[in-house]
């Protein structure tokens, strides 16, 4: 997590852009040589870094959905600019503490600092999460299966957890994971019916010809 951030905007985006690329390519590497200790300042703007350019491409998301007729007001599109970075660092914190639990239940005795590290490096997918999630259903399953990789991985080269029993672990779970989000969003494209009654009276209601 020594990615270097000098020549101001331009270089932090070099060195975050750099970043996501090693996490992607060689994230075996990358996990390994993770530095376990040294406070949380570090990952926390790691997390923000990340979560800033998810929120750069959640607005040219929004943009084309807008462009495409869907009805989002202009100060609604640019607020992912901060909604974005700040969900993502409370997110962070929670996984981090699911997943300092887990390996505690796994016999695994780490710190939550480091799990919280860990939760930093796989927030590396967050740019790519807004992408994928703006295709319907296959974005879901797309997303939960890259961070089930990189939680095995990661389970393997920082907790030393056997291959099988990290798959068992983090596989099923996000499998699990990715058929409730693939659910909601359906719920949630489904056209509202919430009164079926009301519905009944209106239709009572209307002129017969």
């Amino acid at each position: 997590m020594d990615q270097k951030t000098t020549g101001g905007f331009s270089g932090m985006l070099r060195a975050t852009l750099d970043f996501i690329r090693q996490m992607l390519l060689a994230p075996a590497a990358q996990l390994r040589d993770m530095e376990k200790s040294g406070g949380f300042t570090e990952p926390v703007l790691l997390i923000v870094r990340l979560g800033l350019l998810a929120g750069v491409v959640r607005i040219f998301v929004t943009f084309y959905h807008m462009a495409n007729g869907a009805s989002v007001g202009l100060l609604r599109a640019l607020s992912a600019i901060l909604f974005v970075p700040v969900s993502l660092l409370a997110i962070s914190y929670i996984a981090a503490f699911l997943l300092w639990l887990a390996m505690r239940l796994l016999g695994r005795n780490s710190e939550l600092e480091t799990a919280f590290r860990v939760v930093a490096h796989l927030c590396a997918l967050a740019p790519l999460a807004v992408l994928a999630l703006a295709i319907p259903y296959l974005g879901n399953l797309l997303l939960f299966a890259a961070l089930a990789y990189l939680l095995v991985i990661a389970a393997i080269e920082v907790y030393q957890l056997g291959s099988n029993t990290a798959w068992a672990v983090f596989g099923v779970g996000c499998a699990l994971l990715a058929l409730f989000a693939v659910a909601a969003e359906y719920r949630a494209r489904q056209p509202q019916s919430c009164c079926p009654v009301a519905v009944e009276l209106v239709q009572e209601a209307a002129p017969r010809s």
